[in-house]
């Protein structure tokens, strides 16, 4: 874990670093560089919205137009991970709503978006270290490549022009748009709108109209969509026995009181050597702690519908918890009710809710998943609501 945390804090001072030499590369713009850049097919402003902020975050949307205001490029991007919730408050994307839109795979919206921007002389952005860093992050979830491209951040420029100083939300995107009488239609947080505000705001700046061109033929690739997870086969005899074990294990099993519990806790923590008695192994390198975590993601997912291996999972956590009174984490006794709720075995899941709840009644356990399980449980009639 320490060396993940390293790692993390690493990367993040990288990214830091990266940033502020973007942000550095050119303040000392002036409107008529701005007019310089207008009216040019070679010059392009692209938007990324994202999954996330950091971390894993992924682009699920790329657009980009020139400064002549033809569309060149825009695909929607099915991701690998989550959209977080906040990120949809902001652009309106979840999941469903890039499937039913028929998103594409990022190694196939990448293949048709990097010709466009090779192609360029500049690439302008507003806060172009997130969109530039977004992409290559991307990139490398993917193991592909992202070259070295010129971007150009019209952030720092427009406060440069303007003489201000950075001021928390006075220089987003829509409060410079409206503040400069540039506005463009569609919806905050998308890519086009958001491309043609910038477009909009330099043209503002500039002295000069917004223009409005047509888009290109190829600007909306036709990308196939990404697959369907395929559909978890329906749970057999051999797991549907498992379930049944456990439940009888835990049934037949006398609850710990919680005398014995935190005893037999206490004892098992005293028994833990302290770290100077572990061996030291050589660290283990940034890519291969990458690699390993992108290796677990995937194993989770894949037993994410495995009910024979969640049962597993479950007894074996609990009986380390009879032995230590270590208790075990939720999150795989209630994917165990899920996968057996969705296997349409009522009975089962009620049974094992019970047996659950008997072993791990309300206030064991603390967090929300923990609250979850017994509010399923009182709405299944596994135990009194």
């Amino acid at each position: 874990m320490l060396e993940i945390a390293l790692a993390a804090v690493g990367g993040a001072l990288l990214v830091w670093i990266a940033g502020r030499a973007l942000r550095r590369r050119k303040t000392r713009a002036s409107a008529d560089d701005w007019r310089d850049l207008m009216g040019r097919p070679d010059v392009l402003i692209v938007d990324t919205e994202t999954t996330g902020l950091w971390g894993e975050a992924e682009v699920i949307e790329a657009v980009a137009i020139d400064t002549t205001g033809a569309l060149r490029f825009a695909a929607l991007s099915m991701p690998e991970g989550p959209v977080k919730s906040r990120a949809t408050r902001v652009h309106g994307m979840t999941r469903v709503t890039l499937r039913k839109a028929g998103a594409a795979p990022w190694p196939a919206v990448q293949a048709q978006l990097l010709p466009v921007l090779k192609e360029a002389s500049a690439i302008l952005a507003w806060n172009a270290e997130f969109d530039s860093r977004m992409l290559a992050q991307t990139a490398k979830r993917h193991r592909l490549n992202w070259p070295r491209l010129p971007w150009r951040d019209l952030l720092p420029e427009y406060r440069a022009i303007r003489g201000e100083k950075p001021e928390s939300g006075r220089h987003k995107l829509q409060a410079v748009a409206e503040r400069e009488g540039a506005g463009a239609d569609g919806p905050q947080h998308r890519g086009e709108a958001d491309c043609r505000r910038v477009l909009a705001v330099m043209a503002a700046v500039a002295g000069l109209p917004a223009p409005d061109a047509p888009e290109s033929p190829q600007a909306r690739p036709e990308l196939a969509p990404a697959p369907k997870p395929a559909p978890a086969p329906p749970p057999g005899p051999a797991e549907l026995a498992k379930a049944d074990a456990l439940t009888r294990l835990m049934a037949d099993q006398r609850p710990l009181s919680e005398f014995e519990r935190t005893e037999l806790f206490e004892k098992w923590c005293e028994s833990i050597p302290e770290d100077d008695e572990f061996e030291t192994e050589t660290e283990p390198s940034l890519e291969h702690t990458i690699a390993s975590e992108r290796e677990h993601r995937a194993f989770m997912q894949a037993k994410d519908k495995d009910l024979g291996w969640q049962c597993d999972t479950v007894e074996t956590a609990f009986r380390h918890y009879l032995e230590t009174g270590d208790i075990p984490a939720p999150h795989y006794p209630l994917r165990v009710a899920i996968l057996l709720r969705k296997a349409k075995e009522r009975e089962r899941e009620r049974a094992f809710l019970a047996a659950w709840c008997r072993q791990f009644p309300a206030g064991t356990g603390v967090g929300m998943t923990y609250l979850k399980l017994h509010e399923r449980a009182a709405k299944t009639g596994a135990i009194p609501s």
